[in-house]
């Protein structure tokens, strides 16, 4: 790369962050000024740099001192000096980030809401059509628990699969239009860390669980509850 006229190698590229620091360049302090140098007579502009003058300063403040505090000392003591802080740097990707999380959660409660009452009407629908099959297993000595137990666990794995399945096939679909969701949100796109996203999965599949559980409660009771010859002649 070219700047002023100096030839520049680039040693290597950092993580896109999504701040305005992503559009700086770091060298030595030594490499500047033989670039506002070489500019004197290579660049259209001259860049001026004066030995020893520099343009920032990175301050790394003690824990359980405040920021905000300590960048207002700077500004009060070192005149034209401005003092600019982490929060103020990453509030712009929370503002950009704010409204689609916020979109996000409220679909998120939709879609968790319209699921369950989908899993209890499937469950009802199962326990209409084995009345005969539940009859037949409380007349052979299966007492309301064991029926219960048979519901609930039917839908504990019918849950668990969907859900590893809803990872799988969203994983996937992060994974392909990762460069889509970039773009259009105007964010880097990075993966957690390990241990993060095995706690997200984690998460997922007890969310998937416990919600079959509780979608199949009502089912489950209802079905515990059937006398067995009511049940066997129902089911015919």
């Amino acid at each position: 790369m070219k700047f002023y006229g100096h030839d520049f190698n680039v040693v290597g590229v950092m993580d896109a962050t999504g701040m305005g620091a992503d559009e700086s360049v770091f060298m030595t302090l030594d490499a500047a000024y033989r670039m506002a140098a070489e500019s004197q007579k290579e660049a259209l502009t001259a860049l001026d740099i004066e030995p020893g003058q520099i343009s920032s300063v990175l301050v790394k403040v003690e824990p359980g001192v405040t920021i905000d505090q300590v960048a207002q000392r700077i500004m009060s003591s070192v005149p034209g000096m401005v003092a600019i802080t982490a929060n103020e740097i990453s509030r712009s990707v929370t503002d950009r980030l704010s409204g689609f999380l916020r979109g996000f959660i409220v679909l998120d409660i939709i879609v968790w809401v319209m699921s369950l009452l989908t899993i209890a009407a499937i469950f009802s629908m199962i326990v209409n059509e084995r009345r005969r099959e539940i009859g037949l297993l409380r007349a052979m000595g299966g007492n309301r628990g064991y029926i219960f137990r048979l519901m609930t666990t039917e839908a504990v794995l019918l849950t668990a699969a969907g859900g590893a399945v809803g990872i799988v096939l969203g994983g996937a679909g992060l994974f392909i239009f990762r460069t889509v969701i970039t773009s259009s949100l105007g964010i880097p796109y990075l993966w957690p860390p390990v241990w993060y996203f095995a706690l997200l999965v984690g998460g997922t599949l007890l969310l998937s669980v416990l919600s079959g559980v509780v979608a199949s409660l009502y089912p489950a009771i209802s079905s515990s509850r059937l006398e067995p010859y009511a049940a066997i002649r129902q089911g015919e």
